[in-house]
């Protein structure tokens, strides 16, 4: 009898730490590969640091798409660079551009024009629509400096994400 009660103890004990582990691993990552525990600031200060010179470096491009913050409710079918000839370019292609707002492709785009550094232009295509909407390195304009001058240092780049972000959050 005392024997069972022990296995029984044990068996107890085991399901509870199973439990525990499963469920400490639960909504620790989002779709985008985001942590939710981590605030937007971290968020910039990560992206910063995937700062490529080069918009023919596709693997360094491809982790700047991964880390940026807007437009996350769009499925994304991929990306092409345009390096032939100037403006550099990145074209995403999306399936359906239709659910995200023009606002937050946009704050996508100029927060890639301060990370890659020759980067040109940014067009998001939307395949349903066979539409697209393209943005140039010169439109950052708009917010009193160029893309070089946001990116100059991790605190000027994240001040101007945050920027970004407040107008996305008022234009919901």
């Amino acid at each position: 009898m005392k024997h069972i009660k022990q296995k029984k103890l044990a068996f107890v004990f085991l399901l509870i730490v199973v439990s525990g582990l499963l469920f400490s691993g639960c909504g620790k990552k989002m779709n985008n590969g985001e942590t939710p525990n981590v605030s937007f600031q971290e968020q910039a200060a990560a992206l910063y640091e995937a700062k490529t010179p080069y918009a023919g470096n596709a693997s360094a491009v491809g982790k700047v798409t991964e880390l940026l913050p807007f437009a996350n409710n769009g499925e994304r079918n991929g990306m092409e660079l345009q390096t032939e000839a100037e403006p550099y370019g990145v074209t995403l292609e999306y399936k359906d551009l239709s659910r995200i707002p023009e606002m937050e492709l946009k704050g996508n785009a100029y927060l890639m024009f301060c990370l890659i550094e020759n980067l040109g232009q940014v067009t998001f295509n939307d395949q349903t629509a066979k539409t697209s909407v393209q943005f140039l390195r010169g439109d950052v304009l708009e917010y009193g400096n160029t893309a070089e001058f946001f990116a100059e240092n991790k605190e000027q780049f994240i001040s101007f994400a945050n920027r970004l972000n407040d107008e996305i959050l008022k234009t919901e």
